[in-house]
């Protein structure tokens, strides 16, 4: 399989239109515009140009102050990128005080076809701890949230450490996990 990797504005519409449809559609589309723009973001395509793997990356930077914006948590957020933004605001009371700045991967998606090849490993963090933006930017970390067991499998042996433990609804129990970027931190 001859594999191509696409970055930035010229992936954002062929994401965008291989999106999820029906009920995630609004979600799927915000955090491909949002993380397909970032330079760090990267879709794999196979010969045919098919996406066989997406990875949706965010600089993130701690919220100024004691780490909590304030905000009306009793107000409920109907905008769909109020709601991504709440949410990382959110996880930011898990990250070690010591962490200002992190790489968030908001979604590694692979095709049942390249994930039997590997490809996962490799694709996770392709490009991020040898970028020059990355390394003009300063983050200190990597973090994701782990939603599947395999996801979660892939995570532990690149090195992750587990922050946190969530239940979403009954049935999906994801893991928010953080590494370290060239062996600062911890």
């Amino acid at each position: 399989m001859r594999l191509h990797f696409r970055t930035g504005e010229t992936a954002t519409d062929t994401a965008i239109s291989v999106a999820t449809v029906g009920d995630r559609a609004m979600v799927a589309k915000c955090l491909i515009e949002r993380g397909l723009k970032q330079p760090i973001s990267a879709m794999l395509m196979n010969e045919k140009m098919a996406v066989v793997g997406v990875r949706l990356c965010t600089f993130l930077e701690r919220p100024s102050g004691d780490g909590k914006e304030e905000s009306d948590d009793n107000q409920p957020t109907t905008d769909v990128m109020g709601m991504i933004l709440k949410a990382d605001e959110q996880r930011w009371e898990f990250v070690p005080s010591e962490v200002s700045r992190v790489i968030f991967i908001d979604e590694l998606s692979m095709s049942t076809e390249a994930a039997a090849m590997g490809l996962c490993r490799l694709f996770l963090e392709y490009r991020i701890q040898k970028s020059e933006v990355v390394r003009a930017w300063g983050p200190t970390a990597i973090l994701a949230e782990a939603k599947t067991k395999q996801a979660q499998d892939l995570f532990a042996e690149q090195g992750y450490s587990i922050l946190k433990e969530m239940q979403y609804g009954d049935d999906v129990s994801a893991q928010l996990v953080i590494k370290y970027i060239n062996n600062e931190g911890h």
